[in-house]
């Protein structure tokens, strides 16, 4: 994995939290080889609370029995249940190291684990890794938790979004991608499912595992010296084909060498999808999708404008030489004419306790519907994630703890949620959306 010197100086990161003060609430998504957990950081004085969290609704499975319980994570209750600080919730990675059998899925673990600690360290619109830890047959990481829910959910419910709320929730991805990017980092994964709307309603990406470092190439020498002061970074290309067929580049179903222009033709995709519902290269075939793509001829509805049109034009320019970088992307009418402006970035962050602009919470000002904030919970154990036999090798960057600190994670047995059994995630998803990805957030 390449080093870059961009990871270097950056702000110490608070000290992690203990695996002993993890204490977990519920089951958030459940995949192959991993599950994420909701759970709350506890000072390290304070024992686990026996004290159930109120249900809020039942849920019931398709027979008709009780699922379990959804539970309500709102101010009230966290208060009621010992909870007094903002960012005391947090999501909680649990990988078994079985899905780890290449040398390939090894580096992708450790690039995932770098970009969330190093590079997005010191960026808002990026989610945070805030510990890692790994036992013989586990992997765990410790991080922020998006209680917003993703950005598929609201759409789902919502069908289509105004251009004007498409406008600041790309201009958020931008900043975001315009961050790892800077790092040479090429994202690969951006789609609704991996944008999350944080606690205080700003846009954050997510599930980095198809991320990748790309080599460091130095400017040309006549670059240098008529510009020694503007020359920046050059990065270099890669040819993994990887992520989901329907937000892949043209480069990239061809198999030609692909960079950072991979992730502007995705916002290109995802713009249009956000404004008009559905992504413009639409099929239940696989293989369809690849020739939509590869014609490049997409449909724009007649309620679409034509500062839309154009910067989703500029974006899938199927030569990515032509397509637009982040200057040309930032001077687009399509953000000038209606975002804020790009010199006030800073406006954008909604964690800066400077800025009071609602507008730009997206669940503040109401763009957004706030999703029940809830998950299933209930006896969750899963015997495959407590493998047999030999311990599996150590992943560099995760902090080596005793298998047994674990247990409380891996059964999720609070006294207080052991109601019911969980209710299984479906598994043998058809949408195209899916295929080549991973569940969110879970190792598939």
């Amino acid at each position: 994995m390449t080093s870059h010197p961009e990871s270097q100086g950056l702000e110490p990161s608070p000290a992690p939290p203990t695996i002993e003060s993890i204490e977990p609430l519920s089951t958030l998504g459940r995949g192959r080889f991993g599950k994420v957990i909701l759970a709350r950081v506890r000072p390290s004085s304070s024992a686990i609370s026996s004290s159930p969290l109120t249900p809020i609704s039942s849920i019931r499975s398709s027979d008709g029995s009780t699922a379990g319980r959804l539970l309500d994570f709102s101010n009230n209750n966290r208060r009621a249940s010992g909870s007094n600080a903002d960012n005391d919730l947090v999501a909680v990675k649990l990988v078994t190291k079985a899905a780890l059998k290449t040398p390939r899925r090894v580096q992708r673990t450790q690039t995932e684990l770098k970009v969330m600690t190093e590079v997005a360290a010191s960026c808002p619109f990026l989610v945070k890794c805030q510990g890692a830890y790994q036992s013989d047959h586990l992997l765990v990481y410790v991080m922020e938790f998006s209680n917003g829910g993703d950005i598929r959910s609201h759409l789902r419910k919502a069908g289509r979004f105004a251009e004007s709320t498409v406008v600041i929730m790309s201009m958020q991805v931008v900043l975001g991608l315009e961050h790892l990017h800077s790092f040479g980092v090429v994202y690969r994964d951006l789609k609704p499912e991996n944008i999350l709307i944080g606690t205080n309603g700003q846009v954050q990406l997510a599930d980095f595992g198809l991320s990748k470092f790309l080599p460091r190439r130095r400017p040309a020498l006549w670059s240098r010296v008529i510009f020694p002061v503007t020359s920046k970074a050059q990065w270099g290309t890669t040819r993994t084909a990887c992520g989901t067929p329907m937000y892949q580049p043209p480069e990239m179903i061809r198999r030609k060498p692909h960079g950072l222009e991979a992730d502007w033709w995705s916002l290109g995709i995802l713009i249009f999808e956000l404004i008009t519902g559905r992504p413009p290269f639409y099929s239940e075939d696989v293989d369809t999708i690849y020739s939509l793509i590869l014609e490049n001829q997409p449909a724009y509805p007649a309620y679409v404008s034509q500062e839309a049109v154009q910067i989703i034009s500029g974006l899938l320019q199927t030569n990515k030489r032509k397509r637009l970088g982040i200057l040309k992307i930032k001077q687009e009418k399509f953000f000038t004419t209606r975002g804020v402006p790009w010199d006030r970035e800073d406006e954008l962050s909604i964690h800066n306790s400077a800025t009071n602009r609602n507008d730009l919470n997206l669940l503040k000002s109401g763009a957004l519907q706030p999703s029940r904030n809830g998950a299933m919970v209930g006896s969750d154990f899963l015997p495959e994630y407590v493998a047999s036999g030999s311990p599996s090798m150590t992943v560099p960057g995760f902090k080596v703890i005793p298998n047994d600190t674990l247990v409380h994670l891996v059964t999720t047995e609070n006294p207080a949620l052991s109601h019911g059994s969980d209710s299984p995630v479906s598994r043998g998803n058809k949408d195209p959306r899916q295929a080549g990805s991973s569940v969110h957030l879970v190792v598939q």
